[in-house]
């Protein structure tokens, strides 16, 4: 099963679209991180419809900002690659790279701010395996060059502090009440459950919290519902 399927991504023109050590068993799997930041972002923005999460379609929102920035810095700078294939000519910084340092720094800054007992280790664990596997692999195939790995995860890392610590935790957040409002986030079922004022505390908070129900997606647990015990 895994060899068949192995054979299908050596053919598919989209993985295999420049040489590479064929003879690795993980590489067409490895090649694969080339179309993360499009899976992940569609994927958030579909997760977010279904579990009505208005957080994640701001989360989804900065992910595509983020992309968007990356395309007009590698315009300007124009940076080569190691091997002009996958990712054309310029890639500098790294589009997969920058996204991937945003990711996971959006995920780690709201576990900080709304602290939850039902993020456990095993989550930040996944988070940095994928932030360690996305580098790897894009070096390994000669995709991007060390420094555009390193600046791509500064800029993402940085673009991802920017918009969560200054857009959107001080600002969106409290305007939730009024844009779960608008008619096409009310027709789409929107609602609060990752930003609630229920849903933050403190280590100096000695109230108890339960959750109602709950989903892992990607490397970031979601709640759907977390109230306040009387």
């Amino acid at each position: 099963m895994h060899e068949t399927l192995r054979e299908m991504l050596l053919e598919y023109p989209l993985v295999h679209c420049q040489p590479f050590p064929v003879s690795s068993f993980f590489a067409p799997f490895l090649a694969l991180v080339l179309y993360a930041n499009v899976f992940i972002t569609l994927a958030l923005y579909a997760i977010s419809l279904r579990f009505h999460e208005i957080y994640l379609l701001f989360f989804s929102f900065g992910l595509t900002i983020d992309m968007i920035v990356n395309t007009a810095i590698v315009y300007v700078v124009q940076g080569e690659v190691p091997i002009a294939g996958c990712n054309g000519m310029y890639d500098m910084p790294s589009g997969i790279a920058q996204h991937t340092g945003f990711f996971v720094m959006s995920v780690l800054l709201y576990s900080y701010e709304y602290r939850t007992p039902h993020i456990h280790a095993i989550h930040h664990a996944l988070l940095a395996a994928w932030a360690v596997i996305v580098p790897f692999s894009l070096a390994f195939f000669n995709f991007n060059s060390p420094a555009q790995l390193i600046v791509a995860y500064l800029v993402g890392s940085l673009g991802a502090f920017a918009y969560n610590v200054a857009i959107v935790f001080p600002i969106i957040v409290p305007k939730f009440p009024i844009i779960l409002q608008w008619h096409i986030i009310k027709w789409c079922g929107y609602e609060d459950n990752m930003c609630c004022d229920a849903f933050r505390y403190t280590d100096d908070d000695n109230d108890d919290y339960s959750s109602t129900s709950s989903a892992v997606v990607g490397y970031a647990y979601i709640p759907a519902s977390i109230k306040r015990k009387k």
